[in-house]
């Protein structure tokens, strides 16, 4: 998708996925750290099932969507973005969930467009500030490092993955999902297919936001058809996702880490989380070594939020079938 921005600027490029149900309630997921948009066709059918369509936007430098100047990637200028997205969409009010560093994105544009979102803010390990532990240790380390260490862990990560699918190829609808066909009618290349799908269980890390990931990601998967559960194709298809998400990630990333989680060459917020005033709920893992449970507390106090602790659970909550499927029936059910 081509947004128009004022002359003498060229056009942004946004590059989303639209799946689940084509006329379901709207869900405007935001992913985490390093994340990319086809990983949300995990839950193509699930979301399929309670009604709901699934849209998550890639941001600046992630996925095909255009990178911008550090100092302009503004949380509240990404709001404008997504505010012109749905309006091409035609999306008039939605729900949010958001994971972790997209936790920041999402409420920006729920201060933006409050009178758009209906029902609870859905909030996943939700990054709060400088009481994420796992980063700590970064604030002493200098910009120049932390972008050659970010982009040695992506050519490793990447050659232990493998090839990212190719797409030149077209799938016939039988054998490709219904998640992967709608990402990639958003995608003039159709970086979605599945052509290749590297080693079988792999040892599968891409980014903050799914962290370290089950060997066999696919046990993380809700099963909502048998037919899902009982093909080889199927079996590969979250490798493959995994490998056009890790290929599409590291400029994206960088910026993300550099500007949202550590401050650094970015403009200010400029709103605070209790500028806030929607209800919120928040899913937190006993086990998350990334955000810790105090911060999650004074959200809850601070936002009115309604925090549920999952145990056994870490940071890595977009991978359990059992928070998603309670997650993703919560905002089904959510008609306020």
């Amino acid at each position: 998708m081509l947004l128009p921005r004022p002359y003498p600027e060229r056009p942004l490029q946004v590059s989303l996925a639209d799946l689940g149900k084509p006329d379901g309630r709207p869900v405007l997921v935001f992913l985490g750290l390093g994340c990319v948009r086809y990983l949300v066709a995990l839950y193509d059918e699930l979301a399929r099932a309670l009604g709901l369509r699934l849209i998550c936007i890639d941001r600046w430098g992630l996925g095909k969507t255009d990178q911008v100047p550090q100092d302009k990637r503004g949380l509240l200028d990404w709001a404008d973005v997504v505010c012109k997205v749905l309006d091409e969409l035609g999306v008039e009010r939605f729900q949010v969930l958001a994971h972790s560093a997209g936790a920041p994105y999402a409420l920006a544009c729920v201060l933006k467009m409050e009178r758009r979102v209906r029902g609870k803010i859905h909030l996943l390990s939700p990054w709060v500030g400088g009481d994420v532990e796992g980063y700590k240790w970064l604030k002493w380390v200098p910009n120049g490092v932390i972008k050659s260490a970010i982009a040695a862990e992506w050519r490793i990560e990447s050659y232990f993955m493998g090839k990212a699918p190719n797409a030149k190829q077209p799938k016939s609808p039988q054998m490709a999902p219904a998640g992967l066909r709608s990402t990639a009618s958003l995608d003039a290349e159709g970086r979605t297919s599945r052509s290749s799908f590297g080693q079988d269980g792999a040892q599968l890390e891409s980014g903050e936001g799914f962290d370290p990931f089950a060997s066999d990601l696919y046990s993380a998967l809700p099963v909502v058809t048998p037919r899902l559960s009982t093909t080889s194709a199927t079996a590969a298809f979250p490798q493959a996702l995994m490998q056009a998400s890790h290929a599409e990630s590291l400029s994206g990333t960088t910026a993300d880490l550099l500007s949202v989680v550590l401050g650094r060459d970015a403009k200010p917020w400029g709103f605070s989380y209790t500028d806030i005033r929607h209800p919120c709920k928040i899913w937190y893992g006993a086990e998350d070594d990334r955000v810790s449970e105090k911060s999650m507390r004074w959200m809850e106090r601070a936002m009115d939020a309604e925090l549920h602790v999952m145990p056994e659970e870490g940071h890595n909550l977009m991978s359990s079938r059992v928070v998603m499927f309670d997650v993703l029936d919560s905002l089904a059910e959510d008609m306020s």
